[in-house]
């Protein structure tokens, strides 16, 4: 465990390499000393366990075998064979009486077997703790000169243990080369260069050779080759991208929710945290703790807070008609299955509806370690929260990149814009807003009309005040108003500015005359006219339309923009300002600019239609105005129309830049509007970088702790006994100095006293590059799984 716990998993990579040059390693040999833990206990996991083991709730005869104690007080005299009922029983051929009994289904066993059993209990029947549960011994190198002063604990520190290997071998050949010795085999050859090239580039980034590296590696005479061509691999982006893959297995990863609609999720934000893990080389202790409870960390990064996305790659149900508690109970339940298979090995899932069969996890040490993760705010249904926008890691190097190239733009313009104000003082402190009265005209209607029954009144402050129809009609009332203004002539148009006032007299005192004081402005459109109202125009004086191109909005509804007033839609698209929000219930402004300024040469009439025709019954305007400007220059974004409404000495740094931009903007010489060109367009990149930060599930901590009970046979709805988090009672317990949660729970399982963290991990390493564990059932290390073929291996390397 010190190796995961202090350094780094390349360095256990680097040893495991060393072997994809040589032979695989042999089985274990028969021809040894009857072994509890090797010979007696898979046998009494298989055969007996299920009826005579740790589940009391199963259990026959009140025998229990798993127990030394129980077992030698009933069924094993020690030393005695032949007076021991265990040998009467499995050696019986009575139906009533054999074990296992015929109803079990379960093989009787073979001679062999039996022969072991004899020999065990003649040799004391000595039982032995699950070698699983102990902690790691660190053995001598076989071969070394200390290797007959016996094994080290892992937790001790023994340089004769790291002794180098004989003939200045790998550590592992080391353990090879004894089991070889042991079954009178002789190592593979070395493997050709070719072939060693191809092996350490697949399992080091997935891929082939290139012909390249294939090229320099070939060609390479020195001793070094090969240790250069692997810190090549190592450093390689993909070597990152290879080693997540597998652990995005273990991890559930998937880019969709699961269960009956198994909708796409963003969710890949986590995924690359973990490849930029492996690729910077992170200790594993900082691996696991980040991912179980980064953001229980003190000041926890967005990386940490990212981290904790791994357990929230389980299933989401998005079903109607499901039970909500239901479904998050499942969610707990998934956590803490995959927290006992990544960082256990252990079949802990089998304890949530009674006392685990075979290992030694009650159902009540199950729920325990289910408090950890039951403290969660989400839901069954549509679970996603707690979500937050988070840069990948990938991510946030283009986000520096931007903004950096936002701040060097940002420099050269203010670097020009001072040389300029400096120059040109009586144009460069000059700023219009809309704000300023004086600068609009405001025409009185010649003209009121509108389409859907409702009717419009002129009212003495130039104001439109709206009456909806009274008609009971199922359908949504729609409504087109149009106005009509008397232009003189030479009076330049450039910007019409659209004013909804809020008034008592609406519905709830807003701007509209929906119940919910909101508007949809889906099309505002406008035409010149001939002078004369009321004749029909000749054919030379058809009516004009007039475009236009640009708008503005002190406030706009998500999705609803005020550009969408001028796409030429006459759909359920528009401007709105969600009148259920009550920040922005009142007066509100809009400004439309028309393509090409307007001046009449001869009397004229200005028709301008406003659309209000969303599906949204009464969603129009109840009281509104519009003037006209003829500076276009009015027409400003949101962040320079607030900076404009600030005293200058009032203004942030960046409401002073918003406010240089418009002035650069409107009237600087051409190549300070260039810089502010490129200023813009680099501010576009940084805001496309921001947008593409997707919403990833992390997780967090209640406030409010929520209760945990024992669940009688699993199932959400039956609780029973309360409890609080801790941990199993035959594994080390919870240090006193960690906190009862997620964090103290990960700091649990990377403590060096732990006994089945660091072999599970190097065990599943093993298994990624040689293709078998030395546990072949690597999600499984408890007394139904298979013993280590090379015990002493696996704990030198754990």
């Amino acid at each position: 465990m010190n190796m995961l716990r202090k350094s780094h998993p390349r360095w256990l990579v680097c040893l495991l390499l060393a072997g994809l040059a040589r032979g695989s390693l042999p089985p274990a040999s028969a021809a040894e000393p009857v072994d509890f833990n090797r010979d007696i206990r898979p046998l009494l996991s298989d055969r007996c366990y299920l009826c005579h083991g740790p589940d009391e709730a199963a259990r026959q005869a009140d025998l229990r075998l798993d127990d030394a104690a129980q077992a030698t007080a009933s069924a094993i005299v020690a030393g005695d064979a032949q007076a021991s009922e265990l040998m009467a029983r499995i050696t019986a051929d009575d139906p009533d009486v054999m074990m296992p009994p015929p109803d079990s289904h379960k093989p009787r066993l073979t001679a062999e077997q039996i022969e072991l059993f004899r020999q065990w209990i003649d040799q004391g029947a000595q039982y032995a703790a699950h070698w699983a549960y102990t902690p790691p011994v660190k053995a001598p190198l076989p071969g070394s000169p200390v290797a007959a002063a016996g094994a080290v604990p892992a937790s001790e520190t023994a340089s004769a243990a790291a002794a180098a290997p004989p003939a200045g071998r790998n550590p592992i050949d080391a353990f090879v080369l004894a089991r070889l010795r042991k079954e009178g085999l002789s190592p593979a050859p070395p493997a050709p260069r070719a072939t060693l090239l191809r092996r350490l580039t697949l399992d080091l980034t997935g891929l082939p050779p290139t012909p390249e590296q294939q090229q320099a590696y070939l060609t390479d005479p020195t001793p070094q080759a090969t240790a250069r061509l692997v810190a090549r691999l190592l450093a390689s982006p993909a070597y990152g991208e290879h080693m997540a893959r597998h652990w995005l297995d273990a991890a559930r990863y998937a880019d969709s929710n699961g269960y009956q609609y198994d909708f796409a999720r963003q969710q890949w934000a986590w995924r690359d945290w973990g490849i930029a893990a492996f690729n910077r080389n992170q200790p594993f202790d900082q691996f696991t703790i980040e991912q179980l409870a980064g953001d229980l960390l003190p000041n926890a990064s967005d990386d940490q807070r990212l981290a904790t996305g791994f357990h929230r790659n389980h299933p989401i149900t998005v079903e109607g008609g499901i039970i909500d508690e239901e479904y998050r109970t499942e969610y707990v339940m998934d956590r803490v299955v995959t927290t006992g298979t990544v960082w256990m090995g252990s079949t802990l899932l089998c304890a949530r509806c009674h006392d685990h069969k075979y290992d030694p996890t009650t159902q009540r040490e199950f729920y325990q370690l289910f408090d950890f993760f039951n403290q969660v705010p989400e839901k069954g249904m549509q679970g996603f929260a707690p979500q937050v926008k988070l840069a990948s890691p990938l991510q946030r190097a283009g986000l520096e990149q931007a903004e950096a190239e936002v701040a060097e733009a940002t420099q050269a313009f203010q670097t020009a814009f001072a040389a300029w104000q400096t120059a040109h003082p009586e144009l460069a402190e000059q700023a219009t807003s809309a704000t300023d009265e004086h600068l609009w005209w405001q025409p009185q209607p010649t003209g009121l009309r509108a389409e859907g029954g409702a009717s419009l009144k002129s009212e003495e402050d130039g104001f439109v005040f709206v009456q909806a129809a009274a008609d009971d009609s199922p359908m949504p009332r729609q409504y087109v108003y149009e106005l009509e203004y008397e232009l003189p002539t030479q009076q330049p148009i450039a910007v019409l500015r659209l004013e909804a006032a809020a008034d008592k007299r609406l519905p709830g005192g807003g701007t509209s005359l929906s119940s919910n004081s909101n508007f949809v402005l889906t099309e505002i459109t406008a035409e010149l006219l001939p002078a004369e109202p009321g004749q029909p125009p000749a054919a030379e004086a058809a009516p004009q339309p007039l475009a236009f191109d640009k708008a503005s909005a002190d406030y706009s509804q998500r999705n609803y923009p005020v550009a969408a007033a001028i796409d030429g839609k006459f759909d359920s698209s528009g401007c709105a300002v969600d009148g259920n929000e009550r920040r922005v219930r009142g007066d509100r402004t809009a400004l439309f600019a028309l393509a090409q300024s307007l001046r009449a040469e001869q009397p004229a009439r200005l028709r301008i239609k406003l659309h209000f025709q969303s599906p949204y019954d009464n969603h129009a305007l109840g009281k509104f105005r519009i003037t006209m400007a003829a500076d276009r220059h009015l027409l400003v974004s949101d962040d320079v129309a607030e900076a404009l409404a600030i005293e200058p000495q009032q203004r942030s740094a960046q409401q002073q830049l918003a406010v240089q931009r418009h002035i650069a903007s409107t009237q600087g010489p051409a190549e300070l509007q260039n810089l502010v060109h490129q200023l813009a367009e680099a501010q576009a990149r940084l805001d496309e970088a921001h947008k593409a930060i997707p919403e990833t599930m992390v997780m967090q901590q209640l406030e409010e702790p929520r209760k945990t009970f024992v669940l009688i046979r699993g199932e959400y709805d039956k609780p029973s006994e309360q409890v609080s988090a801790s941990t199993p009672a035959y594994l080390p317990p919870l240090d006193e100095a960690w906190p009862r949660n997620r964090l103290g729970l990960a700091q649990w399982l990377v403590d060096p006293r732990h006994p089945l963290t660091a072999r599970v991990t190097v065990n599943r390493l093993w298994q990624q590059f040689f293709g078998t564990g030395l546990v072949d059932t690597p999600e499984d290390f408890g007394l139904q799984g298979n013993p280590p073929s090379h015990p002493e291996l696996l704990d030198w390397l754990a």
